[in-house]
């Protein structure tokens, strides 16, 4: 079958998003950390693009009737995510206090964990095992942000390295763009069953 317009759309900006991050890497290690307003600008297309990115997997979920408590999960993790990079540039450009900003990353954590449990319960075949690896990045990521730091300030790795950290974050576009590519190109159950529905319909009740 030929791509749904919104996977299409979907498949874009998931590149858009993997293609800023390296673009973000590239920078740091060429010329150093951008000053202040072009590290907010680039920060500002990160998080629009995930945004949009999770917003596109919540509706793949909607669109093949998922479960509520799944659906919810991506919304919360939507949320959260936008709320915390509102929240963290205003603490790093105004407060100066982190303190309360921690107590969100600890919640942070705990949503990531509802996420990764509620994304292997997703029952749809054709979308089924794209959820479950989406959830396994997610976990690595997580893992991978808790411990390479530390490891490399116990180690003495070169700033230079620790930058790469930063590449990890190109994963959850990718497993979502195997989302999206296993939702466009299954021409058995998206056209018998879902023939002419649309991807953005109203929340399973």
């Amino acid at each position: 079958m030929n791509n749904p317009p919104a996977v299409k759309i979907g498949i874009i900006i998931a590149f858009i998003q993997i293609a800023i991050h390296i673009s973000f890497l590239y920078i740091i290690m060429n010329f150093g950390l951008p000053n202040t307003y072009l590290n907010v600008l680039l920060s500002i297309f990160t998080v629009a693009a995930y945004s949009i990115v999770i917003y596109f997997l919540r509706a793949t979920l909607v669109y093949f009737d998922e479960k509520r408590s799944i659906v919810n999960a991506f919304s919360i993790y939507l949320g959260l995510n936008i709320a915390l990079f509102l929240a963290g540039t205003a603490i790093s450009y105004l407060a100066k206090d982190y303190h309360l900003f921690s107590y969100a990353i600890y919640l942070y954590y705990v949503i990531v964990l509802y996420i990764v449990v509620q994304s292997f319960r997703v029952s749809q075949p054709v979308i089924k095992s794209g959820f479950a690896l989406f959830a396994i990045i997610l976990l690595i990521i997580t893992l991978g942000n808790l411990a390479l730091p530390a490891a490399f300030n116990f180690f003495n790795v070169d700033h230079h390295l620790y930058a790469y950290i930063h590449l990890l974050s190109i994963l959850p576009p990718i497993g979502a763009i195997i989302i999206f590519n296993s939702v466009a190109g299954n021409s058995t159950k998206t056209l018998d069953h879902f023939d002419g529905k649309p991807l953005f319909k109203s929340d399973p009740s």
